[in-house]
């Protein structure tokens, strides 16, 4: 289906990731609404620009397409320029052109020595700050889709699906903890998971919010339901129970329900 969908709008698939105006776009997303091409339009969020982003977000949210919005969420990188950078080699043509001049000394090993020192450990420096940049991807759409999906999943199932998948498979930790944390407070939400046996979604959940509070909470919706577990010998409830319980009795008893 994306195959077919990415070669019938050949032509139009730059405006759809690179359109700089709404006049642009909007005309464009709007005939991909009325043929339905949802995976098209959540393929492209994940490197689109902010016009057509934007746009893009607004229809899926509008016609109910939140599965469309998950790959986005979970895959999306914070744009950024490139920066062309000299790779640590500052100075090196300089120094290679001094030294083949005829009628000069060239430059003296131990200062070249010192000098390639230098670069070097410029060079690191900004491979560093590379990578810590990195890890720090705050990519304001990712954030726009979990709070999209947040303000639906009162009313509509399958916005909680989403937020469920994103909290687990997000590539990104502030984008699943955020995710998870929006199921976790929704003590409701929480206890209709436990009653459907969600035990999987719960633990990672859980896991995704990264807190101690929040899978001590997640652990007692889960024993609310303690006998329906033990007597169904489910270990993946009782191991998280007696793992993160906050009372030692009920841990007690999770580990002897696993036998």
């Amino acid at each position: 289906m994306l195959m077919n969908a990415l070669k019938q709008h050949g032509p139009e698939i730059e405006t759809l990731i690179d359109g700089l105006t709404h006049r642009q776009v909007d005309a464009l997303v709007e005939r991909l609404r009325q043929e339905e091409q949802w995976d098209l339009m959540g393929a492209a969020l994940i490197t689109a620009q902010e016009v057509p982003a934007r746009a893009i977000m607004d229809c899926l949210i509008s016609n109910g397409q939140y599965a469309a919005l998950v790959p986005c969420a979970c895959l999306r990188r914070q744009l950024r320029q490139v920066r062309l950078s000299s790779g640590g080699r500052l100075g090196a043509e300089t120094f290679r052109d001094l030294d083949a001049e005829t009628d000069a000394e060239g430059i003296p090993e131990h200062i070249m020595s010192e000098a390639e020192d230098i670069a070097a450990a410029a060079a690191s420096r900004r491979a560093t700050a590379s990578v810590q940049a990195a890890n720090l991807d705050r990519d304001p759409l990712r954030t726009m889709v979990v709070t999209m999906l947040t303000e639906k999943m009162v009313t509509d199932r399958p916005a909680v699906e989403a937020l469920l998948v994103i909290a687990q498979a997000s590539a990104f930790e502030d984008t699943r903890r955020e995710a998870a944390m929006k199921v976790a407070n929704n003590t409701r939400l929480v206890a209709a998971l436990v009653k459907a046996e969600r035990i999987a979604d719960l633990v990672g959940v859980a896991r995704g919010t990264g807190l101690g509070s929040a899978r001590q909470n997640i652990a007692k919706a889960m024993a609310a339901d303690f006998e329906r577990w033990r007597t169904e010998k489910h270990e993946a409830a009782l191991e998280f129970i007696a793992e993160h319980h906050p009372e030692q009795g009920m841990k007690d008893a999770a580990k002897a329900a696993i036998g």
